[in-house]
């Protein structure tokens, strides 16, 4: 389920592209396999192919002349492409991932020594748990970034938990 903040962006690029009710509960059908924006089985990753879907119907309709261009009038809508290029390719990590990662990130490097708080201790990390050397994190799966996220998660409490010791085991 997805929050009331992203349903209100939802519905602003709705309104801005003046799309009507059919066609919007189709787009929402074909691109989160729901028809509400409150249905509890719209993810996140929904919610990312439904936005990029309405920016791409607005400023095709800005292009055509049907509606006016809203970026610089609306404060929420600022750029002609700015959910298309967060869409990941299909399969690959999202938007809320990578936030997930850098929070656990920060918050494990409050826990470690100076001598760990660098980015080889983060592909050491990433390494172990997806399997993968020496990649971003754009090139993670979902299921691959759900594992880092974990093992972030699980490194953290263990040094909550160990608070004083500078042997954090890797």
């Amino acid at each position: 389920m997805i929050r009331n903040a992203q349903k209100m962006f939802i519905h602003i690029y709705k309104n801005a592209a003046a799309l009507d009710d059919p066609s919007y509960r189709l787009l929402l059908q074909e691109h989160a396999s729901c028809s509400s924006a409150a249905a509890k089985s719209f993810t996140q990753a929904g919610f990312e192919r439904v936005m990029a879907a309405l920016e791409t119907v607005l400023f095709t309709r800005v292009d055509t002349g049907r509606v006016g261009d809203p970026v610089g009038r609306s404060k929420y809508i600022k750029a002609r492409s700015h959910w298309r290029d967060r869409l990941p390719e299909d399969g690959f990590i999202n938007s809320r991932q990578v936030r997930k990662i850098e929070d656990l990130w920060s918050a494990l490097c409050a826990t470690l020594p100076k001598s760990k708080r660098n980015l080889d201790y983060l592909a050491r990390i990433v390494a172990k748990s997806t399997g993968k050397e020496h990649v971003g994190a754009g090139a993670l799966t979902t299921n691959e970034a759900a594992h880092l996220i974990d093992a972030l998660q699980d490194r953290t409490n263990y040094a909550t938990v160990s608070e004083g010791d500078d042997d954090v085991p890797f």
